[in-house]
């Protein structure tokens, strides 16, 4: 099957219900998760074990986690048996741990039925100025099906970075049956400056890579454009949810800064299995 068949057969099994049925999430105190994450900073920058267990027998610190976390929203991902949903099973260490570590704080887009919904309101000006002067730059987003354009583009954004290592996304390990969705912000001239790739399953679709080339003030607004992309896409095939792994109340402040304003919520995860 090729990207776009699967792709379409994606679309079909979401029909468009699971993004209409996607309600907001709870306003969550920043107070509270920022007390939290200081405590969760405290003890993640201590020098040592016993400095490290020292800062987290705080009981103040202890209190701000266990009161951040109990109000953070309750969200069931409702996942299949394909190689997409084990995929994304997979990362959050379901069934590999005795506590859901990786489900306690995820961050969690929730995705309206029509993708004009996404950019509407107030809360999305700054999105859409990010977006609007991408797009007067010249940066154009475009779905990539082809492996080696996938290869190319990786390779070219990890270079401006000098930072990291292309197999780090084009090495890592597959399951058999499972396609990513590829998207791919290209500047002015035709190089790549942001790649984007998502696991799509039924109504869930999750952030497998996001990678932005470090070459100029053009690329920090070419990220939001090839998001807001991205979320079209998922919109349009159904995705009720897109979904970042690992715990964000430890997530670097530029990385918060982004999901905040793009929408994304931290939340609590439980694993469903596929809705009937």
């Amino acid at each position: 099957m090729s990207g776009g068949q699967q792709e379409a057969a994606t679309g079909r099994r979401g029909g468009g219900s699971p993004a209409a049925r996607t309600p907001p999430l709870p306003v969550v105190d920043r107070e509270v998760l920022e007390r939290a994450r200081a405590h969760l900073r405290a003890v993640a920058v201590a020098k040592g074990p016993a400095a490290r267990l020292v800062a987290g027998a705080s009981p103040a610190g202890l209190r701000s986690v266990v009161t951040g976390l109990r109000q953070l929203p309750v969200v069931e991902a409702h996942l299949s048996e394909q190689p997409a949903g084990l995929e994304l099973r997979s990362w959050f260490a379901n069934g590999r741990r005795a506590l859901p570590v990786d489900r306690l704080a995820v961050a969690v887009l929730p995705l309206p039925p029509e993708h004009t919904a996404y950019l509407a309101g107030r809360q999305r000006q700054a999105l859409r100025t990010n977006v609007r002067r991408s797009e007067q730059a010249g940066v154009v987003c475009a779905d990539v099906f082809d492996a080696a354009e996938r290869h190319r583009c990786v390779e070219h954004v990890v270079s401006t970075r000098g930072d990291g290592d292309p197999q780090g996304v084009l090495g890592r390990e597959t399951r058999p049956g499972l396609h990513r969705w590829v998207s791919v912000a290209y500047d002015a001239t035709g190089d790549p400056v942001a790649f984007h790739e998502a696991v799509v399953d039924v109504s869930w679709a999750g952030v497998g890579a996001f990678l932005t080339a470090r070459t100029g003030g053009a690329t920090h607004d070419a990220r939001y454009q090839l998001h807001v992309h991205a979320v079209r896409r998922l919109i349009s095939a159904g995705i009720g949810h897109l979904v970042v792994s690992g715990f964000s109340l430890l997530a670097p402040p530029g990385i918060r800064y982004f999901q905040e304003r793009t929408g994304f919520q931290p939340v609590r995860l439980r694993l469903r299995g596929p809705e009937h």
